[in-house]
């Protein structure tokens, strides 16, 4: 085998291709309902108010790179401001990567059934297990450009226009990095085999290689930074990404422990255990030898991203390992390859066997889909307005629990206008309430002392006519923000409930 294969288009080879990107937009379709997370809806809040002109960074605030903003901003303007119109924007996402992968990786394999498997491990099993929680964050969205800046470093390795490719690296890693600045080290160890690569020199001088892979990256990085600044938000941007997370390490108490890591780790390897048993056949092969340039872009993915999730230790939620899912999926691809090419060497009773251990692995990944699918049949696909409050109520119960402790502000005619929560900003989403201040309180854990303080400052300002402290947030709201404690004494208790405690602006 080479690097890069001349293969034969056969229609049986095409079917399977189509057949594995049909798979991934019919089961990314279950998904298109499917209430939103927190984080989910503080984006969409915070896009709805970018719309209506909002700047980022000044008017709405997030410690996050704009890229995911960007985002939902798009969908909702494309597609509407709703879950169904950000969940389309997710699939045709996905779409196109999964289009991307079949027509860079016929390059990689010499049949086209290790690249449907790419396919349907990578995309099928992404929409299969991702629950609202997981769904549409920035580390399942980043696969799909750091994938094309990974594909592009490795095809400078041959290309004779071997600038040009490094640039579109550049360019790819780019936009990589305006959804995540912390995925910088993926990118770089990606730059870094591109440049280490045997005979570089014959087709491109190095001050030239990386002059090309910086003007990729400064023209997403560029194009992002005049926005801002037209916007009066480059200076908080800058802040933002390079000195508020130092800051936030500061904080006492940001972390969940190796307890909740743990317990995440193991929801990745359980919920995608196909892909991570095929990708320890893939892993073994290459250490066995069988090794070509493209299977070390692959492990430099994974080694570099599994530094990053493991770097974020204010967080290690679930959706952070998404981050290895593309380069996990990649190299069990290259595992089914090889169990593909030598299945004549094994007896049917050991084939048997594999067929059967393949099965057994794939149960929790069918049982993410099955719990979503199953609903969504049995309430009528969740078209009516009373079939998608029901098929909320099996999905996400937590929806229902928040409408009906919102509906103290959602009766309140006399106090119209946004409103403020510590807490999840779900309560904005459903109440279609805009958020009062800048300063969101999803995440109060990692606010620092001028935070808390800005916070104080701008709601005497504005004065919301009603606010929510969660019962977990309550604390911390005491502990840190003494001065929005004291601003609260100009306001009465409206509800009690498990959920929290609701303030109602004193007539």
């Amino acid at each position: 085998m080479s690097n890069v294969r001349s293969m034969e288009e056969t229609t049986t080879g095409r079917a399977w291709v189509g057949g594995a990107i049909s798979l991934v937009v019919v089961v990314g379709s279950i998904n298109l309902p499917l209430p939103f997370f927190g984080d989910q809806a503080l984006y969409s809040v915070m896009a709805s108010m970018m719309s209506d002109g909002a700047a980022l960074y000044s008017d709405v605030w997030d410690l996050k790179q704009p890229g995911i903003f960007v985002f939902y901003l798009a969908g909702g303007s494309l597609f509407g401001f709703t879950e169904l119109g950000i969940h389309i924007l997710e699939i045709l996402w996905w779409t196109a990567f999964m289009v991307v992968l079949w027509i860079t990786l016929r390059r990689v394999y010499a049949s086209l059934p290790p690249v449907a498997a790419a396919i349907v491990l990578i995309g099928a099993s992404y929409f299969l297990v991702a629950s609202p929680a997981e769904l549409t964050q920035v580390e399942g969205l980043v696969g799909f450009p750091l994938y094309l800046s990974l594909w592009f470093a490795y095809s400078s390795e041959s290309a004779d226009a071997a600038g040009r490719t490094l640039f579109l690296s550049g360019v790819f890693g780019g936009i990589a990095l305006l959804l995540k600045l912390i995925f910088l080290p993926i990118v770089a160890s990606l730059w870094l085999l591109a440049l280490m690569a045997p005979n570089r020199g014959q087709r491109i001088r190095l001050i030239s290689a990386l002059g090309a892979i910086a003007g990729g990256l400064a023209l997403p990085i560029g194009i992002g930074a005049i926005g801002l600044a037209l916007q009066g938000s480059l200076d908080e941007a800058f802040r933002v990404s390079l000195v508020y997370p130092f800051e936030v390490l500061a904080v006492d108490g940001i972390g969940y422990g190796l307890g909740f890591l743990r317990t995440n780790v193991v929801w990745f390897l359980v919920m995608f255990l196909p892909i991570h048993l095929l990708a320890l056949v893939g892993l073994w092969r290459v250490i066995r030898g069988d090794r070509y340039r493209f299977d070390l872009y692959v492990l430099a993915w994974l080694a570099t991203g599994g530094i990053v999730v493991l770097s974020q230790v204010s967080s290690w939620f679930t959706w952070h390992f998404l981050l290895l899912l593309v380069p996990a999926g990649l190299m069990a691809a290259r595992g089914f390859d090889w169990l593909l090419a030598t299945r004549a060497e094994r007896s049917p009773r050991i084939r048997m066997a594999a067929v059967a251990v393949a099965a057994a692995a794939a149960i929790p990944t069918l049982y993410g889909g099955a719990v979503k699918a199953l609903p969504l049949a049995a309430n009528g696909f969740a078209i009516s307005a009373a079939d998608r409050v029901t098929y909320e109520m099996q999905v996400w119960p937590e929806y229902e629990r928040l409408r009906t402790d919102g509906a103290v502000v959602d009766g309140s005619r006399t106090l119209p206008g946004p409103i403020y929560v510590f807490g999840d900003p779900t309560f904005y989403w459903l109440l279609g309430r805009e958020q009062a201040i800048p300063i969101h309180g999803w995440t109060p854990q990692l606010l620092t002392a001028a935070k808390w303080r800005q916070i104080e400052n701008d709601l005497r300002v504005a004065q919301p006519g009603f606010v929510h402290v969660a019962d977990w947030a309550r604390a911390l709201v005491q502990e840190r923000g003494p001065g929005v404690t004291q601003f609260l004494t100009d306001y009465e208790v409206a509800q009690e409930s498990e959920l929290g405690t609701w303030y109602r602006l004193r007539q």
